[in-house]
């Protein structure tokens, strides 16, 4: 980035309800007033750059042989040419295949880590309870059905559960909060085999669960 000016653009001061907008760049510095208090919220919004995406694409890109091989840099010109125009092809490929933002949105809030929440006072894991509270720790988790398996990606984490663990998950995707009891009825499965879900995604930190220690 550019260094700061030397002299600032302008001194603002916020006051109770205020609400201060910086667009993305703006060198800023902020400050309380000396001998008061001061309490704020600053809230980021994530942008998505080309330079991610090529970034996300060249991590792609390794399945392949050619991307993987040695550069011929003390080949000869005509050999050059043609790993590079190889590599283009490659690039080229990958950049106008279908759903390739799609692909990387998806690949991105499967790496969204959450907001991160103790599942106090159940260290070891959760209990067979069915009136635990279970919620998600990242709201951009993602689920899959594949032929034998329900994908679960949260956490920067790929989970593989049994097919029938597909409307649990998915009830706490779309419906926020839900009783293991909840989750049970929804998936007809017993009480212990949600809870053995449950713990799974509690273990890596992709859920979190709430209530009185029976």
């Amino acid at each position: 980035p550019q260094p700061p000016p030397a002299n600032p653009v302008a001194e603002l001061v916020l006051n109770a309800g205020d609400v201060l907008y910086l667009p993305r760049g703006w060198w800023h510095a902020v400050v309380a007033d000396q001998g008061t208090h001061s309490l704020h919220l600053t809230c980021g919004l994530r942008h998505h750059t080309g330079a991610e995406l090529i970034t996300w694409l060249g991590q792609i890109l390794r399945d392949s042989a050619h991307i993987r091989a040695d550069l011929p840099i003390h080949g000869g010109p005509s050999e050059q040419v043609a790993h590079l125009e190889l590599l283009r092809k490659n690039i080229i490929d990958a950049l106008d295949s279908p759903g390739l933002l799609e692909r990387y949105t998806a690949a991105r809030d499967a790496e969204d880590p959450g907001r991160l929440r103790p599942s106090l006072p159940f260290v070891e894991g959760p209990p067979v309870d069915p009136e635990l509270s279970v919620r998600l720790t990242s709201g951009r988790s993602r689920l899959s059905l594949t032929g034998d398996a329900a994908v679960f990606t949260a956490a920067d984490h790929a989970y593989e559960f049994a097919p029938a663990a597909a409307p649990l998950l998915h009830r706490l995707l779309t419906g926020g909060p839900a009783t293991v009891a909840e989750l049970a009825a929804t998936a007809r499965l017993s009480v212990e085999q949600v809870t053995a879900v449950v713990g799974e995604l509690v273990a890596g930190q992709a859920a979190t669960i709430s209530g009185h220690r029976p």
